[in-house]
């Protein structure tokens, strides 16, 4: 399963991507998680404030947490040091960039700023 995480500013504008491939992943709901998951670690890497993650859903579902991901959850406790953070749920056709990426994900890559043109 690929994952695909694209960190935005506040115009919107991509600066930076990443896609990995998560070959222990096999469920959709689970490679979300995985996603949210590590925009949330490069946001406290790169020290970005006013955070926004924005995750696929289809047709209503939106992520769950369940069995041993609840280290996950632990995990995204890394938002309380930022004091601005929201979660939002959007349809592919929204966000069909980080689709995309997803689907690249044979190999980790990660793209800075300088290097993207989107």
């Amino acid at each position: 399963m690929g994952i695909g995480v694209i960190a935005r500013d506040h115009h919107r504008s991509a600066i930076m991507m990443l896609c990995a491939s998560k070959e222990y992943i096999s469920d959709p709901t689970m490679a979300k998680v995985v996603a949210a998951w590590r925009a949330v670690e490069l946001a406290c890497r790169l020290d970005l404030q006013g955070i926004m993650l924005e995750g696929l859903h289809k047709n209503g579902s939106c992520w769950s947490l369940y069995g041993q991901d609840r280290q996950v959850v632990y995990e995204t406790k890394m938002l309380g040091q930022h004091q601005v953070w929201e979660v939002n749920h959007m349809r592919r056709v929204a966000n069909n960039a980080t689709h995309c990426l997803a689907k690249l994900a044979f190999v980790r890559r990660i793209w800075r700023h300088d290097f993207l043109r989107v």
